[in-house]
């Protein structure tokens, strides 16, 4: 791990001690607790920090509205279906910044006819419930669920989402009949997520992860 990895994680870390401290001072928080807390509040500051990143990029490359609908799109399926991940959280930050603006591009300067937006969106639905019922929830060996309840659960919900989110974009086409770029941010956000679920998308953010890795070590771990 370079320098710049240990240093992040020292920073975020103290800052968790931190807010730690200061709910210990006024809750009785016992060690299992503590822990659960702990956890939250790294995964909470983990996506902060990626979300910020990725939507200060997109500001600066005037993609923020695109960009923005592909992050909630994303992460509302993500909860609940699953996927890959990155083997760090800096890896993660920066692949959210390269893979969401890159979509947030496409979102915005595709062409937004009628005829090219819908049969994206048909595809991306269509392609989203194979995933979905094929794959999710998409669990990781750090991070496995093996409760058959929970699973069910999470292949319920993330079903009962697409359904919603399909009705609302074939009520759209029906009643507007042309194209959106808001729409296709989201379909672009909704495809890469059931992408991320699958075998050949674990693949991806494997050799992903790995050239982030590479990258970082011949920079000497320094990213920016």
């Amino acid at each position: 791990m370079g320098k710049y990895k240990r240093r992040r994680r020292m920073k975020i870390e103290r800052l968790i001690d931190l807010i730690l401290g200061m709910y210990k001072k006024h809750l009785n928080i016992e060690k299992k607790q503590e822990a659960i807390l702990k956890y939250s509040l790294t995964v909470l500051l983990q996506s902060i920090i990626g979300y910020t990143l990725t939507l200060g990029f997109a500001w600066i490359f005037d993609i923020f509205w695109p960009a923005l609908m592909i992050i909630i799109t994303f992460s509302v399926f993500r909860s609940f279906s699953g996927g890959a991940h990155c083997s760090s959280p800096l890896n993660c930050e920066l692949y959210s910044v390269i893979s969401v603006n890159v979509l947030a591009f496409i979102s915005k300067f595709i062409s937004l006819d009628y005829q090219y937006v819908m049969p994206i969106a048909i595809s991306t639905m269509l392609f989203s419930f194979w995933a979905v019922a094929k794959y999710a929830p998409a669990d990781t060996p750090a991070k496995p669920i093996t409760d058959p309840n929970k699973r069910y659960r999470l292949k319920k919900y993330s079903l009962i989402l697409l359904c919603i989110w399909s009705t609302s974009i074939l009520l759209y086409f029906k009643t507007v009949h042309k194209g959106n770029m808001i729409i296709l941010a989201s379909s672009l956000g909704l495809l890469f997520q059931s992408f991320s679920i699958t075998k050949l998308g674990y693949a991806f953010w494997k050799g992903s992860d790995e050239l982030l890795n590479i990258i970082q070590m011949k920079r000497g771990g320094r990213v920016c």
